[in-house]
C-alpha cells in the first residue's frame, strides 16, 4: 500500500490541542469496525481515556476534528470578526484541496459551494470575468491554475 501525507507529522493538530479548552478527535475505520474517539481538555492537562466502540462497516469512514480555543492564550476575551473569517476561510480552503469524495463541514453545514479545486479557484473569479485563467489536471494529485490579475 503506498502512503500518500500532507502536513508535518500532525503539528497542526497538536498545536489546536495544546491551544484548546477542549479537543476531540473521532475516527471510524470500516476495515477494523472500530470508532475511537478521545477527548483532551485544558490545553492538553486533562487527557480522557479513548473509547473505543464497534462500527458498522456498512457506515462512511471519517475523521472529525472539534474544538473550542483558549482564546486567554491569545490575548482575546472573544473571536473577532476577522479571525472567524480567516477561519472560514481555512475551511474552504481545506475543500478546494481534498478530493470531493470527503465532506467538509462547518458549523455542521456541509461545504456544497466547493465540488473541487477548479470550483474552489472561481471562487475568486466573477463570472463575467475577463482576467486569463488556465486550469490543468496534471494527475489525481496535481492540479495547477495560473491566472493574471490587475487587482494585486
Amino acid at each position: 500500500m503506498k502512503k500518500v501525507t500532507g502536513g508535518r507529522n500532525g503539528y497542526g493538530a497538536k498545536l489546536a490541542n495544546i491551544f484548546s479548552k477542549t479537543f476531540k478527535i473521532t475516527v471510524a475505520d470500516t476495515k477494523n469496525k472500530k470508532k475511537y474517539t478521545q477527548t483532551f481538555k485544558n490545553n492538553m492537562s486533562v487527557i480522557n481515556p479513548p473509547k473505543i466502540e464497534d462500527f458498522s462497516a456498512d457506515s462512511s469512514e471519517f475523521t472529525e476534528v472539534s474544538f473550542e480555543a483558549d482564546l486567554k492564550q491569545f490575548g482575546l476575551e472573544k473571536i473577532t470578526n476577522d479571525i472567524e473569517s480567516l477561519l472560514i476561510k481555512r475551511v474552504y480552503d481545506l475543500a478546494g484541496c481534498t478530493p470531493s469524495t470527503v465532506g467538509v463541514y462547518i458549523n455542521g453545514n456541509k461545504i456544497t459551494s466547493v465540488k473541487n479545486f477548479e470550483s474552489y479557484v472561481n471562487l475568486y473569479f466573477e463570472n463575467d470575468s475577463t482576467e486569463l485563467k488556465l486550469y490543468e489536471s496534471v494527475n489525481p494529485r496535481w492540479e495547477v491554475v495560473v491566472a493574471s490579475s490587475d487587482s494585486l
